[in-house]
């Protein structure tokens, strides 16, 4: 049995990677946004890139991943994680006998012969 929480991942979601991975199964399900898909990837890179801030009289802009606070922090980290699970991940996790995740949260189940 173990638990895992990926550390700090909201402020390190690759925001590229994760806006393709999301436009790519929008476009394979064939779902209806109500947009054209170019102008939900426009729009969710322009939310996501152009956010700056001031600390100590200086501005910054933050280059990758989600800024603290963001609503679209959960969101995107999420479908981040489901990337993972569904590509890079998929066999190790199915020959877990338990899988179970919350954010970045996991739990799982492990057989003492199962390598990770």
């Amino acid at each position: 049995m173990a638990s895992l929480d990926v550390t700090s991942l909201f402020t390190c979601v690759p925001l590229w990677d994760t806006i393709n991975y999301l436009c790519d199964c929008i476009m394979v399900n064939e779902i209806n946004i109500g947009i054209p898909l170019a102008s939900l990837k426009e729009l969710l890179l322009h939310c996501t890139f152009n956010f700056q801030f001031s600390f100590n009289g200086e501005l910054y802009r933050q280059t990758d991943g989600v800024a603290m606070g963001s609503p679209l922090g959960p969101l995107l980290a999420d479908i981040f994680v489901a990337k993972l699970e569904n590509q890079e991940l998929q066999d190790t996790i199915e020959g877990l006998p338990f899988y179970c995740r919350y954010a970045d949260d996991i739990f799982i189940l492990v057989d003492d012969n199962i390598p990770l």
